[in-house]
């Protein structure tokens, strides 16, 4: 069904098994955007900072 709704759609997962965990930090900034408790600008760097310290938790 999904498949059909949506024809270009693109598995957006990393690979990783922190991907839920990314999804969520990001979801967070965005939110934070959203609100209007951050501009775009610090919302983005904050997510990159968050992924970067996530991901080299991984490794």
């Amino acid at each position: 069904m999904l498949v059909q709704t949506f024809p270009k759609i693109v598995d957006a997962s990393l690979g990783s098994s922190n991907d839920e965990n990314l999804r969520d930090l990001f979801d967070e900034q965005v939110r934070a955007y959203m609100t209007g408790s951050k501009t775009a600008t610090q919302a983005l760097t904050d997510a990159a900072a968050q992924w970067n310290s996530a991901l080299a938790k991984t490794t």
